[in-house]
């Protein structure tokens, strides 16, 4: 089955990832909405996290997706000549 299966331990890893980089300074995000999502991105009263009340999470998700895949799934960019982000090339060490 083509895509990915978003369940609470999906979640987990995807934001998890971002959030690494994101502390690490090992991404940037130029896209002021991305921005604004990310700053509007919380842990509800149930500590799952989602967007505030009347805002929206897709292109949080679809930077976390984007990131988590461009560290682990590179394998088959790297033999089409799409260049390929590694952690070591930003220092982070993760």
């Amino acid at each position: 089955r083509i895509g990915w299966r978003t369940d609470e331990k999906s979640r987990e890893i995807l934001l998890d990832t971002l959030g690494e980089l994101i502390r690490h300074a090992a991404i940037a995000v130029p896209d002021p909405d991305t921005v604004r999502e990310l700053g509007q991105f919380v842990f509800n009263d149930n500590g799952k996290p989602e967007a505030i009340d009347g805002a929206h999470d897709d292109r949080v998700f679809g930077l976390a997706l984007a990131t988590w895949l461009g560290l682990h799934e590179h394998r088959h960019a790297s033999t089409m000549g799409v260049p390929v982000f590694t952690p070591e090339d930003t220092g982070s060490g993760m």
